[in-house]
């Protein structure tokens, strides 16, 4: 996947844009609109964008360590699984989600 190149140039105030030739559908209204923008507003955008995944990260984090943490207290607890087991049950959903469809 080719990434947007946005090259700023401050003391003119050009903003030039090349997107993915592949690119389609909402990515390129997308791109489209970031290109009728000017340098500041897409900087601030991206800033923006990087702010929310950065969020979207630390909860997932935190989600994580949370399994991770009751995960542990049930090893403490002597609460295993037989991963045979587990898996073995896996697949017999599996088989009975696809005569279901059938």
């Amino acid at each position: 996947m080719l990434w947007p190149i946005i090259d700023l140039w401050p003391s003119e105030q050009v903003l030039t844009s090349h997107s993915p030739r592949n690119s389609t559908g909402s990515f390129r209204v997308a791109w489209q609109l970031a290109v009728t923008k000017n340098a500041s507003e897409v900087i601030r955008e991206g800033l923006r964008l990087l702010e929310s995944q950065e969020r979207d990260r630390e909860a997932a984090y935190a989600a994580l360590k949370i399994k991770l943490e009751r995960g542990s207290a049930q090893a403490d607890r002597g609460e295993f699984v037989d991963p045979d087991e587990v898996l073995k049950k896996i697949d017999e959903r599996k088989r009975r989600r696809a005569a279901e469809k059938a």
